[in-house]
């Protein structure tokens, strides 16, 4: 087998955060010996897990054994600062060590409140303003194939001033600039088509706003409410592309929220 050839086998992992990431080492069939997870970083060597047992105070971290010599590391959920080289260490004579550089990548879709944190479920008082925001990384954005719409607009833009300020907007949302008030509206009718929102499985209620704005890190479709209420209540549900989605509970209640 390939791993009886080498002493040290370096492999790069990348993985979305918030997903489940797992590295796993095999070895020999006819292997007795021990294996060892551990963590690097540019400071301190941490060991994490010595066979079935798991010596990290992180509860995240687990080591799950698959018969007959598999040991898979899982970190759960995963988080950016898990970033870094974790080596898997074979106590064999002489040692092996096989060695997993993961990067770690902001979500592809998230759901934020007013003050940018992600939320999956929040409670407001009724009369109260709504405002949750569904950031897309403009990093999974790239991945995406151009849509016959957008493929549509550039050739546009070669001849039609309208499809160059799209395209300028869309040089806006990667550099962050401040977009004008005509390029927010040409915006909202390029990017409808790439983020959807919905509630509770349908469409959203008439008087929810909708905004777009973009950063380099995110491009960003935000819904806003005024006076909320129970009418308000349900799962709400963004879309990208027709591929990744994210969705977020909204409470209208009595009283203060949480």
């Amino acid at each position: 087998m390939w791993q009886r050839q080498l002493d040290v086998l370096l492999i790069s992992l990348a993985v979305r955060q918030g997903w489940l990431a797992y590295e796993r080492k095999e070895s020999f069939h006819d292997f007795e010996g021990m294996v060892m997870w551990i963590r690097r970083t540019t400071d301190k060597v941490s060991l994490l897990t010595v066979g079935n047992n798991t010596y990290s105070g992180d509860p995240r971290i687990k080591v799950k054994f698959q018969y007959p010599n598999n040991w898979r590391l899982h970190i759960n959920p995963i988080k950016s600062d898990d970033a870094g080289l974790y080596m898997c260490q074979v106590s064999t004579h002489p040692p092996r060590v096989f060695a997993t550089n993961l990067t770690v990548l902001e979500p592809a879709v998230r759901i934020v409140d007013e003050m940018g944190y992600e939320f999956s479920d929040r409670y407001y008082k009724l009369g109260s303003t709504i405002e949750i925001s569904c950031q897309v990384s403009t990093s999974y954005l790239a991945t995406l194939p151009p849509s016959p719409k957008s493929a549509g607009q550039q050739q546009r833009s070669k001849t039609s001033p309208v499809g160059a300020s799209a395209n300028a907007l869309d040089e806006t949302a990667k550099t962050g600039s401040k977009a004008t008030k005509d390029d927010n509206k040409l915006s909202d009718s390029t990017e409808r088509g790439l983020i959807s929102w919905t509630k509770d499985g349908a469409e959203l209620p008439k008087d929810v706003k909708m905004s777009f704005s973009g950063t380099k890190q995110w491009l960003i479709s935000r819904i806003s409410i005024l006076q909320a209420n129970r009418v308000h209540n349900g799962v709400y549900n963004c879309t990208v592309a027709g591929k990744q989605s994210q969705a977020a509970q909204v409470q209208v209640l009595n009283g203060t929220y949480a």
